[in-house]
């Protein structure tokens, strides 16, 4: 005798459970490509960094450090 639990749903169920399984798929899918496009990020390179900011940069570097070594 077979396991009652086995037993297939409804159908009304069954269809219930698809399309709220394509319903999160889609609208994943439209979340992602509508509020993310593509195209905001195909132009997304490095730009290089002038000498100027670069001396800003080790600048501050410098003094980080200079104030972590005081606190420890």
């Amino acid at each position: 005798m077979p396991d009652p639990r086995l037993k297939l749903s409804p159908l009304p169920i069954r269809l219930l459970k698809w399309l709220g399984l394509w319903t999160v798929v889609g609208s994943s899918f439209y979340i992602h490509y509508h509020w993310f496009p593509p195209e905001k990020f195909k132009n997304n390179k490095k730009m290089p960094v002038k000498e100027s900011e670069m001396e800003k940069f080790r600048g501050f570097r410098e003094e980080s450090i200079k104030i972590a070594e005081c606190v420890l």
